[in-house]
């Protein structure tokens, strides 16, 4: 992450949510798809309140800027749900990967989608 944002983003240590294993999807009902175009408009907000950000960073006392200071918060709390987010698609990766045989997903859409967690 860009240098102001070390240390905002908690750790894969973070307590993991217990997810359900997904049944067998048509690739055009298929939840991952949703959850991948989530995570890209958040990226998108969170990008959008950074330029803000940064701008008020060099131009006002953040220390006084209640809208900085509500832009800080708002980022970091958008941050942790995108690590929540990634973390969730990354395990339902992996519950494909060892459930080979309930899911019609083959190896290029696997590899597709650790690419997008990575």
């Amino acid at each position: 992450p860009p240098r102001e944002f070390q240390g905002v983003c908690p750790t894969v240590a973070c307590v993991p949510r217990e997810l359900p294993l997904p049944r067998m999807v048509s690739s055009a009902a298929d939840p991952y798809y949703v959850a991948k175009e989530e995570v890209e408009d958040a990226i998108l907000r969170v990008r959008e309140m950074h330029g803000e950000w940064n701008r008020l960073l060099r131009s006002e006392n953040t220390a006084r800027s209640t809208r900085f200071q509500h832009l800080h918060s708002e980022i970091a709390g958008d941050l942790r749900q995108l690590d929540f987010d990634l973390q969730d698609i990354t395990e339902t990766i992996r519950m494909v990967e060892e459930n080979r045989g309930r899911f019609q997903i083959d190896d290029a859409e696997i590899a597709s989608r650790k690419g997008f967690v990575t």
